[in-house]
């Protein structure tokens, strides 16, 4: 398996698991229109966390084990979208986070959603050769 051969030859292996989606969060439900205008529903709760990771459950299990078996690194994005109860679709300044059900807000994934960035900079500083040292 591809997993195999980058641990055997020492390259970190990490699997991205699927971020929250659903219809809970596509923006069009935000959205309340009437004959001649348009405006945002702000008491909309969010979706809760258990329910949307309940869906997902079953192939995460998979995916999972089939990482540690080969070594990978889980990378779990609703560690970094989610608290520990609800999947917020917004901010607290705000921004939204999703563009639409399945889909994440390029503004919000460049601004504020750097969990791939740490690994990468980590991964890449302890490569590099130290040009300082003497």
């Amino acid at each position: 398996m591809l997993f195999r051969s980058f641990s055997d030859n020492n390259k970190a292996t990490f699997v991205v698991l699927e971020i929250p989606s659903g219809p809970e969060f596509n923006l069009s439900r935000l959205i309340e229109r009437g004959l001649f205008s348009a405006s945002i529903r702000k008491n909309i709760p969010p979706p809760a966390r258990e329910e949307i990771q309940s869906r997902q459950q079953e192939i995460f299990m998979r995916i999972r084990n089939i990482a540690k078996e080969n070594g990978a690194r889980i990378i779990d994005p609703f560690e970094e979208l989610c608290d520990a109860k609800e999947c917020s679709f917004i901010t607290t300044d705000g921004l939204y986070k999703f563009l639409n059900a399945d889909h994440l807000n390029n503004t919000f994934v460049k601004e504020r959603l750097h969990f791939l960035d740490k690994i990468m900079i980590d991964k890449l500083s302890s490569a590099a050769p130290n040009h300082f040292s003497r």
